[in-house]
């Protein structure tokens, strides 16, 4: 509830300080006084008319508003170029932007690409190659959508079934309402504490979890809803940049240096298999502080990547590690939330 009412009381602020003028006097203040600008990486989840997933979807209309906004106040480079500037001996000419893209989902194909090509936008993919592979859907989002599409009155016999491990119950009693209303904010809250587990036990219980719902869940939906590789090399072909983003999605730190090595250098070689020429960037999945270490950065170096990105929520200037590449994610879709994320960024 707490969250709630923050999160709506800066999205107010965002709106008047976008509305009156201030963020645009604020990048203009902050920028005389700099020696150099900065690079602010963004990160998309998912972008379509719909929002049935873990990852919070922009609308197509409001994305292209992003592009559009973006291309007058900003220089929007690829990531090539802002590592090449990061790296450079020469100051950063002027504060900049790059777009980037999450997982496999169909809808970057869909929406996102047409509306890059048609504004000349380049973008970077990042991709798990086993959803690719085997068309499903990665492991967070069928948790969402079997908690968010169950009935809600078997609660009772499905947190009560005497068959169900106890680590399982003890994450379905809290999605449930008393009046059996499920919360998706509760959903979510169920998705972060998988995420807590080791990558083995998390997904183990994800199988019993889908095992045990799923014979109460409505008839799925059969349009396809992960990229597959004739649209990932049309997207290669037109100029986007595809990165990798390991095979499975685990949390790098909560499996071993022997998978997690496996992960990285799977997707790499994968992808390129396909693609026909090197891989050059990775994005950590989960990517904030503690999913990734100083073991796991030195296998995505020595795996032959140039640079790789995290979800640490921060601007990019010549300080930055190439391998700790800090991005901002939006977690809303309006033009004034867009505006106000990246000046703070940039004020930070």
């Amino acid at each position: 509830m707490r969250r709630t009412i923050r999160h709506t009381f800066s999205s107010k602020i965002a709106w008047f300080l976008y509305h009156t003028g201030c963020l645009l006097a604020l990048r203009t203040l902050v920028r005389l006084f700099r020696k150099e600008g900065r690079i602010v990486i963004l990160a998309y989840h998912r972008v379509g008319p719909g929002n049935d997933d873990a990852s919070p979807a922009v609308p197509p209309s409001d994305f292209e508003r992003h592009v559009k906004y973006l291309l007058k106040r900003f220089r929007v480079i690829p990531l090539e170029q802002a590592l090449i500037e990061i790296k450079g001996h020469a100051p950063i000419p002027d504060d900049a932007v790059v777009l980037t893209f999450d997982d496999p989902y169909r809808d970057h194909f869909r929406y996102a690409f047409p509306i890059l090509v048609r504004n000349r936008v380049p973008a970077i993919f990042f991709l798990t190659t086993e959803p690719i592979e085997s068309g499903s859907l990665p492991w967070y989002d069928e948790v969402y959508r079997t908690l968010t599409h169950i009935d809600p009155s078997i609660r009772d016999r499905i947190t009560f079934a005497t068959g169900l491990s106890d680590d399982l119950k003890g994450l379905l009693n809290p999605v449930f309402s008393r009046h059996g209303e499920i919360r998706k904010a509760r959903v979510l809250a169920c998705i972060e504490s998988l995420k807590s587990f080791p990558d083995r036990k998390a997904r183990a219980l994800v199988t019993e979890l889908t095992g045990a719902l799923s014979p109460h869940l409505p008839p799925g939906e059969s349009e396809r809803s992960i990229l597959n590789w004739a649209e990932v090399s049309e997207m290669d072909a037109s100029g986007m940049t595809i990165g990798a983003h390991t095979r499975t999605h685990p949390i790098l730190t909560h499996v071993s240096l022997p998978e997690a090595k496996e992960e990285i250098r799977g997707s790499k070689e994968a992808i390129e298999k396909v693609l026909g020429h090197p891989v050059d960037f990775f994005a950590y999945p989960n990517g904030r502080k503690g999913d990734f270490s100083d073991e796991t950065i030195e296998i995505v170096r020595t795996s032959g990547y140039v640079g790789s990105c995290t979800t640490i929520g921060a601007a990019n200037d010549r300080t930055v590690s190439p391998y700790c590449l800090r991005r901002i994610c939006l977690g809303q879709p309006s033009v004034h939330w867009l505006d106000f994320k990246i000046t703070m960024s940039l004020l930070l």
